[in-house]
């Protein structure tokens, strides 16, 4: 990684880096919902930093603009911000701009290590409003206080919010939001009460008719709910997923829409014991669908039946294999319990059309490419090391820059100490004195806040790539035992490398007609299909066929032209139609002739003549599937589990 020399400690600011002649800009803008696309928007935000821009390069510029459009700060990945970053690492640009602070995050890790390690690898970082300038002496001190007041300003309006939510859940309103499917909103803003909809309490008493009563699982429920012209709220057609949620859903089967649960199955955000950070979980109840004896027997018929058979555990590739259309494969297993495949965009009003997959075909094949990558050491070595350099950061950097932190934030408390003994001397009032150290304290609680996450970052940086390290040792501990892996223990791994599958071509027929009983002998027999005959083995042929039946031997062809042509067959795969042309035969000569041998037991001593000459090869074998693209990369789970103690054990 490059970095940047002569760090002047004493103003904790890097020096400009040399820039060309015509400077490269990167423009970063954002807005954090759909919402926010008006007032400081996305051309508000693009014209202030072109206007910034316009009176900082008089001479011009080259700018590539970034924008991640209805994306939370709270993120700390976004589509077009991972991008910008890997060109800064790429020194793609000389300078980086954003409308303001919170553009780039929220919170001071977000905010502080970004800029911090774009600055070291010489990229200028400013902002349109004027406010942050790394070329800029008080840089270091302006940073820590910005990223420090966008977090806290932050903070104050999420507290704000979250109070006036809770206020209405003690009051046993609705706090926001929208309401589960069957229930809607009575009244406006705080006079709102939940009531039942009309309309939608026919689709869920349908629906749970048609699963409980009627004893359809969830695919064949949504198939029903939509012939008869039920919709979703959206307007969009059910699916297996969206019936497997209403009937699911607690507002049906215990009368309570629960707020911040931490079960698993919301995104609740949870301190390191599990506490919801934003305020208890809250029951709120709600007026009932179903009776509580018929909410009680749907829930007993969920649990007796268990998930639906696509469950990911029966199917470690579903939401992995991508269809033509945009969407996903999912399982949907055959009647006849054959697990299979099938694109989401296949169901519906207008299907994609794309085939439906053989699972255990697919997964072998994906198998089959993965123990393959496992056997190339130097591969595996080398996605190691890409890891590694797409970590951000430097391990020394950050030492210097925790350094620079610790010195100045020790003179700002010398300052404020010499502050406080001027005050006792001078005898002012504590008023007074508040006000004359308001900003000094402000500046030091900033700069230690921005030290805390500084001295984090080496331990992180070292262990990251002690887990890069580890990488190839561990994975050549699996080499062999993929394929001996369970469902279960194979969607862990599916997932640790996080693997996706592209088929070369979505619309697939498996060749039709009759399986030819020749061939199948070969595949069941492990008898490979031997070369053409030459004079010598052609003359024991001819002794075989003799020996069975004279008249196996007679016909307007020549008989050993048409051995030639079924062994070819054989090899390639070829219709019989192709083999007239070829060969001069036609293809119910041959068919005919090829049942004739088989039927009569001759042609297993006359493959056992031929393959004694050595050579053969295997029967072909029309494939099941498509040829399939298969990625995948090193997922971070991978990483954590690596060389934690605490983490689960790795599948094999």
């Amino acid at each position: 990684m490059a970095s940047r020399e002569g760090t002047d400690m004493r103003k904790g600011t890097l020096p400009a880096p040399r820039r060309s002649a015509r400077p490269r800009v990167a423009v970063y803008l954002r807005v954090s919902t759909a919402q926010q696309l008006e007032g400081y928007g996305l051309e508000v935000q693009e014209a202030l930093c072109r206007t910034k821009l316009d009176a900082l390069f008089k001479g011009g510029y080259d700018a590539t603009v970034f924008t991640d459009g209805a994306v939370s700060g709270k993120l700390s990945s976004r589509p077009d911000l991972d991008e910008m970053n890997r060109q800064i690492r790429a020194e793609a640009f000389d300078a980086v701009i954003f409308g303001k602070l919170d553009r780039i995050g929220r919170t001071m890790k977000d905010i502080h290590r970004w800029v911090y390690d774009s600055t070291d690898l010489g990229a200028r970082v400013l902002t349109a409003d004027g406010r942050l300038d790394s070329d800029d002496d008080m840089f270091g001190i302006m940073m820590s206080l910005l990223a420090f007041m966008a977090e806290l300003e932050h903070a104050l309006i999420l507290e704000r919010t979250l109070s006036g939510r809770d206020r209405k859940l003690s009051e046993g309103g609705w706090p926001s939001g929208v309401t589960p499917f069957g229930l809607a909103l009575q009244g406006k803003g705080k006079d709102a009460v939940v009531v039942l909809h009309e309309d939608e309490v026919q689709i869920v008493n349908r629906a749970v008719a048609l699963f409980m009563d009627e004893g359809h699982g969830k695919e064949e429920t949504a198939r029903r709910l939509n012939e008869a012209g039920d919709r979703r709220r959206s307007g969009k057609e059910w699916d297996c997923g969206s019936v497997d949620r209403l009937l699911s859903g607690t507002h049906l089967l215990e009368g309570l829409v629960y707020f911040r649960k931490t079960d698993g199955t919301t995104k609740t955000k949870v301190d390191e014991d599990g506490t919801p950070l934003y305020g208890p979980t809250v029951a709120l109840p709600v007026p009932r669908i179903l009776s509580e004896e018929r909410a009680q027997a749907l829930a007993k018929a969920l649990k007796d039946r268990g998930r639906d058979k696509r469950a990911s555990g029966r199917y470690p590739l579903s939401r992995r294999i991508e269809g033509s259309c945009g969407k996903t494969y999912v399982g949907a297993g055959r009647p006849d319990g054959t697990r299979m495949y099938r694109c989401q965009g296949a169901v519906g009003a207008t299907p994609c059309g794309d085939s439906y997959l053989e699972a255990e075909a697919v997964e072998k094949g994906v198998w089959d490419r993965l123990e393959a990558f496992m056997e190339q050491p130097e591969r595996l070595r080398q996605l190691a090391r890409e890891w590694a350099e797409s970590l951000p950061g430097n391990h020394d950097a950050y030492n210097e820059r925790a350094e620079s932190l610790r010195k100045q934030a020790a003179d700002r408390q010398k300052v404020l100490t010499n502050a406080f003994k001027n005050a006792v001397l001078l005898d002012l009032d504590e008023q007074a004195v508040k006000e004359a150290t308001d900003e000094l304290n402000m500046e030091l609680e900033a700069l230690r806040s921005s030290l805390a996450e500084t001295e984090a970052w080496p331990a992180d940086f070292d262990s990251a790539q002690e887990l890069a390290k580890g990488m190839v040792e561990m994975i050549e501990r699996a080499k062999g035992k993929l394929h001996t892996l369970d469902l279960d223990k194979q969607a862990e791994v599916v997932d640790m490398f996080d693997i996706r599958v592209t088929p070369e071509r979505h619309r697939f027929a498996r060749r039709s007609g009759r399986r030819c009983s020749v061939a199948a002998w070969h595949v069941e027999s492990g008898t490979p299909v031997p070369a053409d005959p030459d004079d010598t083995a052609w003359g024991q042929v001819q002794d075989i066929l003799l020996d069975i039946d004279a008249a196996l031997l007679k016909g307007r062809y020549d008989t050993r032209e048409a051995l030639r042509a079924m062994l070819h067959r054989l090899r390639t795969g070829v219709a019989w139609e192709e083999l007239d042309s070829a060969f001069g035969i036609s293809k119910a000569t041959l068919k005919r002739v090829q049942g004739l041998w088989f039927n009569s037991g001759a042609w297993e001593p006359m493959m056992r003549v031929l393959l004694a000459r050595g050579g053969g090869e295997p029967v072909f074998q029309a494939p099941v599937i498509p040829d399939l693209r298969v990625r995948s990369k090193l997922s971070e789970d991978l990483f954590t589990n690596l060389l934690t103690a605490e983490g689960p054990p790795l599948p094999w």
